[in-house]
């Protein structure tokens, strides 16, 4: 919701856009409790399953409309977030949805190259999301809303570790003002997740990020410190400027 929100006001969504589209972001994925988990896990569905797989949408839709919280574009965005510009998405292969909607599909693809659903599905590393989004899939979403995506997380998005040229290993907890100098958490196995020094690159000119790191390569105490998978607050305000 909160990148949502973010991305929704860069596009010069209005406040009641942007109510609808948070609401929609919280329930999207409502109808999922209703999915089986060999099914809902399974990345690799049979053709009935996969149909199966794809109601969760209706039954999100059915939910959000029996708790009366939704207005009607709410539950729009939500039935149309599967859907893509290329006529290729579901339930209904629409080509022609609204904002919202088109926010929510490409923040929620995003997520889930990050975070896949399927256990022992290698998660990608965000700039490579970012980079499959552009490359491979571009098609498929808004060029405007992809490309202010990619100025919004910048060169390292949240959740991408990093190694700095003094050797430390960091998680990027949020973009900078420069793409190339995003707030870090420095990793320290001595000290708690809440406890280590937070610091803005911009403000730190002697550090650089030298590479991002693939979470998969690190031992697993250092994996376990550093949790990239973990849900991060963006640690700034939705509406900042």
């Amino acid at each position: 919701m909160t990148l949502c929100l973010m991305l929704g006001k860069k596009a010069g969504l209005d406040e009641p856009e942007l109510a609808d589209l948070a609401m929609a972001a919280l329930a999207h994925d409502a109808g999922k409790a209703q999915v089986p988990l060999h099914i809902l896990k399974n990345a690799q569905r049979k053709k009935d399953e996969e149909e199966f797989y794809r109601q969760h949408v209706h039954y999100s839709v059915q939910l959000a409309t029996q708790s009366g919280a939704f207005s009607p574009s709410a539950l729009a965005i939500i039935a149309d977030h599967h859907e893509t510009l290329d006529g290729k998405g579901w339930p209904q292969q629409k080509t022609n949805f609204g904002p919202g909607a088109r926010i929510l599909g490409l923040v929620d693809r995003y997520d889930r190259l990050c975070s896949p659903e399927a256990p022992g599905k290698e998660p990608m590393m965000p700039a490579e999301a970012l980079a499959t989004l552009f490359r491979q899939e571009s098609s498929k979403y808004d060029a405007t809303l992809l490309a202010l995506l990619i100025k919004l997380l910048g060169v390292y998005p949240p959740g991408t570790v990093v190694q700095l040229n003094d050797g430390s290993l960091a998680l990027v907890v949020a973009p900078g003002p420069q793409s190339l100098q995003p707030k870090v958490l420095i990793y320290s196995l001595e000290l708690s997740k809440d406890e280590a020094p937070v610091l803005e690159l911009a403000t730190e000119p002697e550090l650089k990020i030298v590479s991002a790191v693939r979470p998969s390569t690190l031992a697993p105490d250092v994996m376990a410190w550093l949790n990239p998978q973990q849900r991060l607050s963006y640690y700034f305000t939705v509406f900042d400027t």
